[in-house]
């Protein structure tokens, strides 16, 4: 019977490591025997195999007979099988929660499309009726210059022969020009206003939308490619040179892989953006809307009915959203105290670093320095 001397506390990682190693060897083809063991695995305190240091607090492990059955105690299995439960637990809620979140964003992303479906629409009905209305206006503006022209000639004739000089046969009088000129003005005036109004409401109907298609072409875009190393091995392009290649892309453009906690923290940060500026949106209408309403109403006119109809169901929306916003702030106050008492945000609500995380695992942990020594899956992150 031998003993060697192993530290009691084992990083998680750690445990992982040296239980995939036995298993592999146990499970080997030399080693598969009712009675095999793993004498090699933990021989003596000077040969650690580069897991336990020796300098550490010492606790005696006795190794079976090799001729004996393999025994493990309760206690290895229990600190075997913590680390991979719980991380089946972790894989099972991000799963979850990325799932409710790709549901959420189908959701908004399909409100959002059929929001641009109908106002493509509205934009095409309003830029008709620009059209129709600028055609008109130029009918009544030729109308307009023929009243002009008729009532100037007879001003300059009146000028030269003098105030007897009598109309033609068939010509109207001088206040009867007079009197056209003004019906002319009087009816091209209220129609231009109107041309003027439906183009201010092409133009803003157009600029929301430009606002609503902006992420649909975002996602579009060509995304630069993932990195990987190109082996030139299997390369056929690549076979004349001994070396591996590495693609264009960068590892800053991998997507960084946060606590589920906090990516529903950011999730729900988005979604009350969202809704600020649908807010925003929906004053800045109200305001232009409630400023033509105000301005038709100076000439005796009235709003069209479809804004007019928008106008009067705009308060109902607007309170609508801001129950929304107060019950998405509520949940973010309370999902923001659980993330900075778990230490996986600051104050400031922007996630906590890899390192301080790694560092704050370590806490109340006796005889480890948790800045000793960089983590296999830090270290692999940071390899240029």
């Amino acid at each position: 019977m031998t003993s060697t001397t192993i530290r009691p506390r084992t990083p998680h990682h750690v445990w992982q490591r040296l239980t995939s190693e036995s298993v592999s060897l146990v499970l080997s083809p030399s080693n598969i025997t009712p009675n095999a063991i793993l004498p090699e695995i933990i021989q003596s305190p000077g040969s650690s195999h580069g897991y336990f240091p020796s300098t550490s607090a010492a606790s005696h492990v006795i190794a079976a007979d090799p001729t004996s059955p393999l025994k493990m105690s309760q206690k290895s299995f229990d600190q075997h099988d913590e680390g991979p439960a719980e991380m089946d637990h972790t894989h099972q809620g991000e799963n979850t929660l990325q799932a409710e979140i790709q549901y959420r964003g189908a959701q908004n992303q399909s409100v959002a499309w059929h929001e641009v479906r109908n106002l493509r629409e509205e934009i095409l009905v309003v830029r008709s009726q620009v059209r129709e209305k600028r055609a008109e206006l130029r009918r009544m503006e030729a109308a307009k210059a023929e009243a002009d022209n008729l009532l100037f000639k007879r001003m300059v004739n009146r000028i030269h022969l003098g105030e007897d000089a009598l109309p033609g046969m068939g010509q109207k009088t001088l206040h009867e020009l007079m009197d056209d000129c003004q019906r002319a003005r009087n009816a091209y005036g209220p129609e231009e206003y109107e041309c003027t109004v439906l183009e201010d409401r092409l133009s803003r109907l157009e600029f929301k939308l430009n606002r609503l298609e902006k992420p649909f072409f975002s996602e579009t875009e060509q995304p630069r490619p993932p990195l990987m190393l190109v082996d030139n091995a299997t390369d056929p392009v690549l076979a004349h040179d001994g070396t591996n290649t590495w693609s264009i892309a960068d590892d800053e453009f991998d997507e960084p892989n946060y606590h589920p906690s906090v990516t529903k923290f950011l999730s729900k940060q988005g979604d009350l953006d969202l809704l600020h500026e649908r807010r925003d949106n929906l004053l800045d209408e109200k305001r232009a809307l409630g400023e033509e309403k105000e301005s038709r109403g100076r000439f005796g006119m009235t709003l069209n009915e479809d804004d007019q109809a928008w106008l009067d169901g705009s308060q109902a929306e607007y309170d609508s959203l801001a129950k929304d916003i107060d019950i998405l702030e509520k949940e973010l106050v309370e999902l923001k105290l659980y993330c900075v008492s778990r230490g996986l945000i600051d104050e400031d609500g922007e996630p906590t670093e890899f390192e301080a995380l790694e560092a704050a695992s370590f806490h109340g942990e006796e005889g480890l320095n948790s800045g000793a020594q960089t983590s296999e899956s830090f270290a692999c992150t940071t390899v240029v």
